[in-house]
Formats: C-alpha cells, sequence, structure tokens
C-alpha cells in the first residue's frame, strides 16, 4: 500500500507531485485525481493519509463548486486532490487551494494550502492576494475583501468539523511586526545615544581646546 505506484506514461507519483509544487504559469488548470480511482476501491490503493486528501479536494469543491468571487473574472475555490495514492508518510501532503477561474479558462492565483497530515490550513491574508493579483496581471484585483474574508470564513466553517486548524498570514505578520518595531526601535535610540555621545565629545574637546588657548595668551601676555 505505501509502495509507490506508477501513473500512466511511466512517471512516479513522487515526480508528478514534484510538477505541482510551482504554479502555473497560465492557461490550463490541472485536472484532480477525483474519479480516477472508483471510491469502492480507493480504501485499497491509496494509503490513509492520501484518502484524507482525496476527500477533503472533493468536500471543499462540491460545497463551493458554485461559489464564485470577484467581478472582472468570477473565481471559485479550488482543493488540488493528491497526484498519487502515497503521501510519502505525510511528506507530500500538502495540497494546494487556489482561485480558479470559475469559466474554466485563465490562470488560477495560489490563496493557501491544506495539509491533511498536520491537519492544517494556512490562507493568504488579502493584502497578499491582491499584490500577486496585480502582479501577475497587471492590473487590479477583482476580488473585494469582503468577499475574500467571506471565502475565507466559509471555509474555515466547512474544514473545522474535521479538526482542521486555521492560520492566517496577516496574523503571523501581526505576531512578528511588534517583534520588528521593538526590535528597531531598540537600533534607533542605539545609534541615537552613539550620536549624541560623540556630539557632547567634541564638544568638550573643543570647549577645552578654547580654554587653553585663553590661558596661553594670558601667560604670553
Amino acid at each position: 500500500m505505501n509502495a509507490e505506484i506508477k501513473q500512466s506514461g511511466g512517471v512516479s507519483a513522487e515526480q508528478a507531485s514534484d510538477r505541482h509544487q510551482a504554479e502555473p504559469e497560465s492557461g490550463s488548470v490541472p485536472k484532480a485525481a477525483v474519479g480516477v480511482v472508483p471510491a469502492a476501491k480507493r480504501g485499497a490503493i491509496y494509503t490513509m493519509t492520501a484518502l484524507e486528501g482525496l476527500d477533503a479536494a472533493e468536500l471543499v469543491n462540491a460545497a463551493f463548486a458554485r461559489r464564485t468571487i470577484g467581478k472582472q473574472t468570477p473565481r471559485k475555490v479550488e482543493v488540488i486532490a493528491p497526484d498519487g495514492p502515497s503521501t510519502a508518510g505525510g511528506k507530500r501532503a500538502r495540497q494546494a487551494i487556489r482561485l480558479v477561474p470559475a469559466a474554466g479558462d485563465g490562470s488560477p492565483i495560489m490563496c493557501g494550502f491544506l495539509d491533511v497530515a498536520q491537519k492544517v490550513v494556512e490562507l493568504r491574508s488579502y493584502e497578499t492576494l491582491s499584490q500577486q493579483y496585480e502582479a501577475r496581471f497587471s492590473e487590479r484585483c477583482d476580488i473585494t475583501q469582503d468577499e475574500y474574508a467571506g471565502l475565507c470564513r466559509d471555509l474555515q466553517m466547512t474544514l473545522s468539523p474535521f479538526r482542521y486548524s486555521f492560520s492566517f498570514e496577516s496574523e503571523t505578520h501581526a505576531a512578528a511586526a511588534p517583534r520588528a518595531v521593538a526590535k528597531l526601535t531598540e537600533s534607533n535610540r542605539a545609534s541615537e545615544t552613539n550620536v549624541r555621545a560623540r556630539v557632547l565629545t567634541v564638544t568638550l574637546v573643543a570647549v577645552l581646546m578654547l580654554a587653553l588657548a585663553g590661558v596661553t595668551l594670558m601667560l604670553l601676555r
């Protein structure tokens, strides 16, 4: 069951999985592995983790099949199913969560990932999503913040009963920001202290030199 099973065309599951680590540049949306193996026979072929990943993908994709966000290019959420029957003990359990054009044509936008081995879902912040969209399509993102927030909330409600924990990039950045600001502030204070010390030293030296010059003139008289 845990042995690597080669797919059609002589490509191993591990090689096929590596192809999905990077987001496709354009055009075609990879077809999920749903339906390749009859549901009744999946338990005899897929490992437990891979089967959970397949179930999670089918659940989300079916639940959000008619839900779209965005005006110019309506998109729906899609979880990529595992490429093969094994995740190498959970090492390849991460599945991309994307926003794909509902019409089927166009490039997807990555918005997070799902890891069935760790029971974790991480979603990108709206700011990151917007920046990625604008950088890729050279136009303003047509998905509103409210639309994206609602989608993330509903996705969380769908998967939380299955003991998935959710995290958002904005939370991670928010937790790191105070530390970064504190470190920067401390560094700035240290720099200001050094500058003040140098100015004070120069001033004292100048005063002493003037005093010494004055004393010298008085003695010469």
